[in-house]
């Protein structure tokens, strides 16, 4: 995604990459994170990968049961829109894939 903003007539080109990464941290357990790489006019410092709009913890609790943790940022509220449709996904429920900011 690419873009950028005008300020005072002045334009600051604005990036943004997705990185999303999953993996198995034991027998039972898994975890999965959603980064947003996002560069807007000068560098600042942020995580390698870019900042965590999403990270899911999932732990085998029982046969055929899953406990699935999602944390993700409280603003702006489209980040929890993602956390939200992969919870309902996860009971099984149909949501839409929401969009990404």
């Amino acid at each position: 995604m690419t873009g950028g903003t005008f300020d005072g007539g002045v334009y600051y080109p604005d990036s943004a990459t997705w990185h999303s990464f999953s993996k198995r941290t034991s027998e039972k357990t898994a975890e999965g994170t959603l980064q947003l790489d996002k560069r807007i006019g000068t560098p600042s410092t942020r995580p390698e990968g870019g900042w965590f709009m999403m990270v899911a913890d999932l732990q085998a609790t029982a046969a055929n049961k899953t406990d699935l943790t999602i944390y993700h940022p409280s603003a702006p509220a489209a980040y929890g829109a993602i956390s939200h449709a992969m919870a309902a996904w996860a009971d099984g429920r149909k949501a839409p894939c929401p969009k990404v900011p």
